[in-house]
């Protein structure tokens, strides 16, 4: 999905994926580390090669919240088995903001969010939702490239590339910054 936060490289996902398996190995009880591993393979379901990680990603994300219902990291997951796997908006939004509510400052959370709104086309809460991450994290590139597609989509040019040039002076070889400065 264009939403996708904080893409890690392959090794650093592989090598998360191994710790959080080995850390339900040894606590399989441990909620928090289910729904790290739901949160890791949702990213990985929308786009994966070969057995699709969500139907995994949604038992661990389940699991997690059965064992801790108000786990912001829970819903979180379940949220992102929505969006990513399902791509059922509504239901991830639900999930978000349930997720919101108990982890208030996590950016990624907030940038899901404001994808969702700019799936329903609600502009305006979309763009003061990744405002709201870019104060939050004012380094992550992911929500800078992001917050600028959304500027993009309505046609604010300079907003956008106010965002693009954020971005790339974060992480100069931002991808999307590069792609959306030549866009404009």
């Amino acid at each position: 999905g264009f939403e996708r936060c904080a893409t890690p490289s392959v090794d650093s996902r592989a090598a998360s994926d191994h710790r959080y398996a080995q850390a339900i190995v040894l606590y399989p009880y441990v909620a928090l580390a289910l729904a790290r591993l739901a949160i890791v393979d949702s990213r990985r379901a929308d786009g994966a090669d070969g057995p699709n990680p969500g139907a995994k990603a949604r038992q661990a994300a389940e699991d997690a919240l059965r064992l801790s219902p108000s786990l912001g990291e829970g819903h979180m997951a379940l949220g992102l088995c929505f969006y990513e796997v399902d791509k059922n908006y509504s239901a991830a939004l639900k999930e978000f903001s349930i997720a919101a509510a108990t982890w208030p400052n996590e950016p990624d959370i907030l940038t899901y969010i404001a994808g969702v709104y700019r799936r329903q086309e609600r502009w305006r809460e979309s763009i003061a939702t990744f405002q709201r991450a870019q104060i939050l994290d004012p380094r992550n590139v992911h929500v800078n490239d992001f917050a600028a597609a959304n500027y993009l989509l309505v046609r604010d040019w300079g907003a956008a590339t106010e965002c693009y040039e954020r971005a790339q002076e974060i992480a100069a070889d931002s991808t999307y910054a590069k792609i959306g400065l030549a866009y404009l």
